[in-house]
């Protein structure tokens, strides 16, 4: 899976680079830094945004010991979106908003996550409850 990702980000940023050349030429020099700009401050806004929801979800659940999976993971994609976002590129842009809308997010997530989700599925164990009146 690491490699799969891994080599995936190197792809990513090949491709990033090439389209960031491109739309610069094609849109000139001051909006492509412009659009970059705007980009880098909405990703580092969503880290800050969420990184502290996320600490205090993490606290919670140490005093507490509740922890709500779906939501921290939720939380993780939209972190993972922001750093996507901080790195400047168009594609890197691209596949960060995909990641924060869920549709796509879920699409991406059966991807990098496909047979290993089959074997964690697998390994769960039933637990019947019964009700004694």
């Amino acid at each position: 899976m690491l490699k799969k990702i891994f080599t995936s980000l190197f792809i990513i940023f090949i491709l990033d680079l090439v389209l960031l050349i491109k739309f610069g030429s094609l849109v000139g020099a001051s909006n492509t830094v412009l659009y970059l700009l705007i980009m880098v401050l909405f990703g580092i806004f969503l880290v800050k945004f969420v990184g502290w929801e996320l600490l205090g979800q993490i606290q919670s659940l140490f005093v507490g010991g509740q922890l709500d999976q779906q939501n921290i993971s939720q939380k993780l994609y939209y972190y993972l979106a922001a750093i996507l976002l901080i790195i400047p590129g168009l594609l890197s842009d691209i596949l960060a908003l995909l990641i924060i809308w869920p549709l796509s997010r879920k699409i991406i997530v059966n991807y990098y996550l496909g047979k290993r989700r089959d074997i964690l599925a697998s390994q769960r164990k039933e637990v019947k409850i019964i009700n004694i009146k």
